[in-house]
């Protein structure tokens, strides 16, 4: 064995990566969360706290394998460094189970925040409308493992007979109506509702956005508090909420006013109501009609017109697309509960499976820019599949020995640029276009992801 060799199977641990998502979670964003989070390993150990944030995040894309396998699959991708399975231990399930209490909940809650965030860029299809980011809010819910520790800490539904068969966790996520981004998400027990939840993701709203809402959030105190951060409202109306007319508008809208419960809790507030009716037609001729009643502070007539606000508010339902994503995509269905017994280890993992899918959103919203196409075009399914394929194909750059003369570096890519490597059908949709060059980087005024080549054995390896 040479030294070379024998030092890179020493360093094993220090340089395990993800794969094409490596990119949103560089190894020094992860070290520095772990800092933060004050979960620094104190002596040397084969399962080191970035290695283990890395493997939470990978118990999402192989949801089905084991501890082992899931951490082989990490480790398998550095064949290039001479230290194959057989040279590097994989750790038995207990251990790991004892590096993920280590590493706790702190640094993949810190991890999300750091990643969450919109991914459009302003002309991107989908994303946009008059100049206004669309965003959405929504909640649902997950089971989580029926212990005795996570049904007193999260609760469940019950009825007459009983608790139901699993704990929950209810979770609202503030998403980006274009890419399917996540902006902020939160989530707790059971019994908290989605109004309350909802209140802890205003740090993502701002100047310059719309946010749509379905009728479970309209209440005084939640539209004060989410208008005071400048952000634009559109929500719907639920039949059980009076809005008095005040004012008949030109264009058929009309001016209400919602009025605080106590006087303790502001002034009352002028909304502009749109009302409108969907019709649909069943396969054997019978039509059925739905009202719907929405309120929005856009409040000009002539600047927001009235004929565009029933497929502008459509757009809500890419946030339940996004939990959809979450909860089937990534999780693998209704079937599939977290791994954990204990509500620590619950909350990291949901934090991991937010980041993790945060991770491929970022990767398809690169796509969508690189071919300048709507990221509705882009599968989510093909993006995960890219990602899991890269981890064993793709190593961290920075376990590469040190460049030769026949090396060619580039500049690296930025956290909104990403390099996908293609080897398969399930690859095209994400892809470089066929002009795009295979050795030579575009210019550094080019608009399009920079790619980063190192040549090592003579093989070229795409990062």
């Amino acid at each position: 064995m040479t030294r070379i060799v024998r030092a890179a199977r020493d360093r094993l641990p220090d340089r395990v990566a993800i794969g094409v998502l490596t990119k949103t979670f560089p190894p020094e964003l992860v070290d520095a969360v772990i800092d933060e989070a004050q979960a620094r390993e104190q002596r040397k150990r084969s399962l080191p706290a970035r290695l283990t944030a890395y493997f939470t995040l990978a118990m999402w894309l192989w949801r089905e394998h084991g501890y082992e396998e899931v951490l082989r699959q990490l480790i398998d991708g550095l064949g290039w460094s001479g230290a194959g399975p057989d040279e590097a231990d994989v750790a038995w399930s207990g251990s790991i189970t004892k590096a993920r209490a280590r590493l706790g909940v702190e640094a993949l809650r810190l991890l999300f925040t750091r990643v969450a965030g919109p991914v459009a860029v302003p002309g991107m299809a989908g994303c946009f409308w008059r100049g206004l980011r669309l965003t959405a809010i929504d909640g649902s819910t997950l089971d989580v493992p029926n212990s005795p520790e996570n049904r007193a800490e999260f609760d469940g539904p019950s009825n007459a007979d009983g608790p139901g068969a699993f704990p929950q966790v209810r979770l609202v996520v503030h998403a980006e109506c274009g890419t399917k981004a996540v902006l902020n998400a939160t989530f707790d027990g059971y019994r908290t509702a989605e109004t309350v939840l909802a209140t802890r993701l205003f740090s993502s709203f701002g100047p310059q956005m719309l946010v749509l809402a379905d009728r479970n959030f309209l209440s005084f105190k939640l539209w004060r508090d989410a208008a005071a951060t400048q952000a634009e409202l559109l929500w719907r109306v639920s039949d059980s909420f009076t809005l008095p007319v005040v004012e008949r508008l030109a264009d058929g809208s009309y001016l209400s006013i919602l009025r605080p419960p106590r006087k303790k809790d502001g002034d009352p507030i002028t909304v502009r109501v749109i009302e409108y009716t969907v019709t649909t037609r069943d396969e054997h001729g019978a039509t059925t009609s739905e009202l719907f009643c929405l309120a929005t502070t856009l409040l000009d007539v002539q600047m927001w017109p009235i004929e565009e606000f029933p497929a502008l508010y459509h757009e809500r339902w890419r946030a339940e697309t996004l939990l959809d994503a979450v909860k089937t995509d990534l999780r693998g269905g209704p079937d599939v509960l977290t791994r954990s017994q204990s509500p620590e280890g619950t909350r990291q993992e949901i934090w991991a499976l937010f980041c993790l899918y945060q991770a491929l959103a970022d990767l398809v919203g690169d796509a969508a820019r690189h071919h300048r196409i709507d990221p509705d075009r882009i599968s989510f399914l093909r993006a995960r599949n890219t990602a899991r394929r890269s981890v064993s194909r793709i190593p961290d750059p920075g376990g590469f020995p040190p460049l030769t003369s026949y090396d060619t570096p580039v500049n690296a890519p930025s956290r909104n640029s990403a390099a996908v490597s293609t080897t398969g059908p399930d690859d095209q949709a994400l892809a470089p276009p066929p002009d795009t060059p295979t050795a030579t980087p575009p210019a550094a005024t080019d608009p399009r992801p920079q790619w980063r080549f190192f040549k090592q054995d003579h093989n070229t390896v795409e990062l």
